[in-house]
C-alpha cells in the first residue's frame, strides 16, 4: 500500500521533458537517479520514496483534461516523518515546472491546489488504513516496534539537521545520529561514539563504543568490536561543556583523561554485554497511531451492548 501523487499538465500542453525531470533531481541532494526513477534516500533518517518521471506513458483517466508526466510514491506503514520529509521535495518539484497535481486519496486533495495540510490529510488517511490493515497479520505485528511520536519526531529532526548542526559546531565536536534498537527490555535509543572524542550527546538510552578505543595498555584481540553502554554512567566520563535543548535535549562533551574507573567500567560493560540489535526507522511506527487503531478494531469486534440489542 502506498501514496501515489501525479504531476499532471494540460491534454495540450508538451510539458517537461524526463531528461529535464532527471536532471532536476540529479541537481538535488539524496537522490539516485536509475532509468526512469528518482529514488530519494536519507541515510541519517532513513527516509525514502521515488518519483517515477513517464511523459510519453499512456494517459491516465485524469479528471479536467489533465495528463500525468510524473508520479510521486510513498510506502504506507510508516512512522509519521516518511510524510513531513517528502513534502518539502514535492513542493519543490511542482515549483520548479509549474505543475498541477492529482490526488486519488479517498481523503486526497483531488485536483485541488497542492498544499501542506492536503497532502499530509491525504497521507494519513491512507497511513492509517494501512496501519488497520497490516496489524491484523500476527506476523507483520511481530516485526515491527512502536515509539511516541513526539519521540519520533524529535529523533527525525535530529537526525535531519546533524550534518549542518555538525557544519555549525566545527570539525572539533561530532555529531552523532540518533538509532533505534531493540534490548532485552525493549525498543531503545542509541547513538554510536566509537572512540572518546568530544562530542554532542542527545538524551538516548545508550552509547555504543569500541572498547579497544576506551582501553589503554593491553588491546585484546578478543574485545568485541562494539558494546551499548548506558549514556547516564558513560556521560560520568566526560566534562559536560553546555546543554542545549534543540533541536533534541542534548549534551556537548569532551572526553575526561583516562582512569581507572573508566577501565573498569569499560570492562565491566564488556562481560555483561548488553544486547542491542538495531532496527531501521521504517519498522518503528507511531504509538498512538497503532493504540487508536486497535481501539477501533476493538470496538468492531466487541459484541452489542443492551442498548444496541434494543436499538435492533
Amino acid at each position: 500500500m502506498s501514496y501515489d501523487l501525479y504531476f499532471v499538465v494540460k491534454n495540450d500542453s508538451a510539458g517537461p521533458s524526463r531528461e529535464a525531470m532527471l536532471d532536476y533531481f540529479s541537481s538535488r541532494e539524496l537522490y539516485l537517479i536509475k532509468e526512469d526513477f528518482a529514488f530519494y534516500e536519507n541515510e541519517d533518517t532513513g527516509v525514502y520514496f521515488n518519483f517515477l518521471c513517464v511523459p510519453d506513458s499512456e494517459p491516465e483517466a485524469i479528471p479536467g483534461g489533465l495528463r500525468e508526466v510524473c508520479t510521486f510514491n510513498v510506502n504506507y506503514f510508516r512512522p509519521h516523518v516518511f510524510a513531513l520529509e517528502a513534502y518539502p521535495e514535492v513542493d519543490a518539484f511542482v515549483r520548479e515546472f509549474g505543475f498541477g497535481t492529482y490526488d486519488p486519496q479517498e481523503k486526497g486533495m483531488d485536483t485541488g491546489p497542492l498544499t501542506e495540510e492536503g497532502f499530509l490529510k491525504g497521507w494519513n488517511w491512507g497511513n492509517r488504513l494501512a496501519y488497520r490493515t497490516f496489524l491484523v497479520d500476527q506476523t507483520v505485528a511481530a516485526q515491527t516496534y512502536s515509539f511516541p511520536s513526539a519521540g519520533i519526531h524529535d529523533i527525525w529532526m535530529w537526525n535531519r539537521r546533524r550534518q549542518s548542526y555538525n557544519a555549525a559546531l566545527g570539525d572539533y565536536f561530532f555529531v552523532p545520529t540518533v538509532i533505534f534498537g531493540v534490548t532485552p527490555s525493549g525498543l531503545r535509543t542509541s547513538v554510536v561514539v566509537g572512540v572518546p572524542i568530544p562530542a554532542a550527546v542527545p538524551e538516548v538510552d545508550f552509547v555504543i563504543i569500541s572498547p579497544r578505543d576506551w582501553l589503554t595498555g593491553n588491546k585484546q584481540d578478543d574485545l568485541p568490536d562494539f558494546v551499548p553502554v548506558r549514556a547516564g554512567a558513560l556521560l560520568k566520563f566526560f566534562k559536560c561543556l553546555r546543554r542545549l535543548e534543540a533541536p533534541l535535549e542534548h549534551a556537548i562533551v569532551e572526553p575526561l583523561p583516562p582512569c581507572p574507573a573508566l577501565e573498569l567500567f569499560v570492562r565491566r560493560a564488556v562481560n555483561e554485554m548488553q544486547s542491542f540489535e538495531p532496527v531501521s526507522v521504517e519498522k518503528v511506527l507511531d504509538a498512538e497511531l497503532i493504540d487508536s487503531v486497535k481501539g477501533d478494531q476493538k470496538s468492531s469486534t466487541s459484541p452489542p451492548s443492551a442498548h444496541d440489542k434494543r436499538r435492533a
